[in-house]
């Protein structure tokens, strides 16, 4: 009996680290960086920054990417810079919500604003005019190479 107990004292603290080791790899790999075609890289940040998988927020941190059709979510105090391939940027201010490339087809749908507010500077490449839309439940904006700021809440309509 004293052997077995001896024995259970030594292997319960490697049981105990391993499984930590297990679990730390485990959250080390949510931040792995991801395939960067078609997606947003997340340049600053404050507050809460997230995106949705499986209807579950994800926490971002700088130099995360987002890939298209994902969908970004700013907390209270949360607002998040993020660039594209192109040079183009968006920011989006807090308790927002944006779906990012909704229609993988068509890289011109750039954004679309669910809630609450986003700002776009859209890049010309090599001086010709950079096409991209920003849809929200109510109107399209088309442009091309320039800024612009975005508003939508549903009980204002």
């Amino acid at each position: 009996m004293l052997r077995l107990t001896t024995a259970l004292r030594c292997a319960l603290p490697l049981i105990l680290y391993g499984g930590l080791g297990v679990t730390a790899f485990a959250q080390s790999m949510t931040h792995v960086p991801m395939a960067t075609d078609g997606a947003a890289k997340l340049v600053a940040m404050t507050g809460q920054v997230s995106v949705l998988r499986d209807g579950d927020p994800w926490a971002l941190h700088v130099n995360d990417y987002v890939q298209p059709m994902q969908v970004i979510v700013t907390g209270d105090s949360g607002s998040g810079m993020f660039k594209v391939a192109d040079g183009s940027t968006f920011e989006v201010f807090p308790n927002s919500k944006v779906y990012f490339r909704a229609n993988r087809g068509n890289w011109d749908d750039l954004l679309e604003l669910i809630l609450g507010k986003i700002k776009v500077q859209i890049e010309h490449l090599g001086g010709v005019p950079n096409g991209n839309k920003v849809h929200t439940p109510t109107a399209v904006i088309s442009v091309r190479g320039t800024t612009f700021d975005v508003k939508y809440a549903p009980d204002k309509e």
